[in-house]
């Protein structure tokens, strides 16, 4: 059984206008719809097909290399995910090009092979490989960052188009219409809810991530999300909380570390040990550096876990009072860290 005509280079399209892959798609929807139009074939044998399926599965080790040195994961299995229509298009394509309708499984398997070597009459069944890529090219589209209601229309468009084909002869095209359209309404609901779903524990492991962990960053290193892109976390926690008895009101940058080395995709503080800093005049005060210019007081409030980690502090910082705590230390850099408060 064969795909319904145009349905692949249709696809392939679709991928091409959700990944940005226009030439690509354009490229391989010709080759692959171009078989209509011409009685090129090449009669591949077993061996033959094995040799191609080889060629996608270097492709597919080569992709996840590639993608592995260019970023961290989850990144590269998306990016992996979004060319599998180009690195499987040679099995694809080789079977529309031959005078085989279908390609023996025991290409793929290595468990249908032993089938083969029991002699006549043993061959292993065969499969048509155009339904697999045809579904690989949907989900490589639907892998791609794209919210929008013209991927849900696309993929409602795509069964409608195969299930056309396959609908039972014994009932009214009407009724099998309202069956299919009540299905694909309820679909689009479940899939506004999946996406509500998936938002709400975002929030939740983002609140819990820093109620657990955004007090105590590693002042030595830290790994960079630059290149990648995501969603603002709008969360309504208070994390802090900022303010001047003087009236202060000159902008405020309130760093937790600082790093000054970038290499292989992580920050480091290079040459910035934490030393421990002397205390002040009394239990809850520390001086950290002479004040240089005009004074001015901010009063910061957080919650630390454990009683430990690094707080907020301007990089003109000199005195920290109002803070009882076992230790201090600080660094250059201007990251400083209290432990026993």
């Amino acid at each position: 059984m064969t795909p319904p005509p145009f349905i692949i280079g249709t696809a392939l399209f679709f991928w091409g206008a959700l990944s940005g892959h226009y030439l690509s798609a354009l490229l391989l929807a010709i080759i692959m719809e171009g078989s209509r139009y011409t009685s090129f074939r090449v009669n591949f044998e077993v061996r033959e097909f094995r040799m191609i399926w080889g060629l996608c599965s270097i492709f597919f080790a080569t992709a996840v290399l590639y993608s592995l040195t260019g970023a961290a994961p989850p990144g590269f299995f998306f990016t992996v995910m979004t060319w599998l229509p180009a690195i499987f298009f040679p099995i694809a394509s080789a079977q529309v090009y031959s005078r085989h309708d279908a390609i023996e499984l025991s290409v793929f398997s290595m468990f249908y092979r032993k089938f083969r070597s029991a002699g006549p009459g043993d061959e292993p069944p065969d499969i048509n490989v155009l339904y697999p890529y045809l579904a690989l090219v949907i989900t490589s589209a639907s892998v791609v960052n794209h919210r929008g209601i013209w991927l849900y229309a696309g993929l409602a468009v795509f069964a409608f188009w195969v299930l056309w084909r396959q609908r039972p002869k014994s009932h009214s095209i009407f009724k099998w219409a309202i069956s299919l359209s009540l299905a694909l309404v309820v679909g689009f609901g479940g899939a506004i809810g999946l996406t509500k779903l998936q938002r709400l524990a975002e929030e939740s492991f983002v609140n819990l991530y820093t109620r657990l962990f955004m007090n105590q960053p590693d002042p030595f290193t830290t790994n960079t999300s630059i290149g990648d892109i995501g969603r603002l976390k709008m969360s309504g926690q208070i994390m802090f909380r900022v303010g001047s008895s003087k009236g202060y009101s000159a902008p405020i940058y309130l760093p937790l570390s600082s790093y000054n080395m970038y290499k292989l995709g992580f920050w480091h503080a290079s040459k910035a040990p934490l030393e421990r800093v002397d205390r002040g005049p009394d239990e809850a005060s520390w001086k950290l550096d002479e004040p240089s210019g005009s004074l001015s007081n901010l009063e910061i409030s957080t919650y630390l876990q454990g009683g430990e980690g690094l707080i907020l502090g301007p990089s003109e910082t000199y005195k920290v009072e109002r803070l009882p705590a076992i230790k201090m230390y600080a660094n250059r850099l201007g990251s400083l860290k209290i432990g026993g408060a």
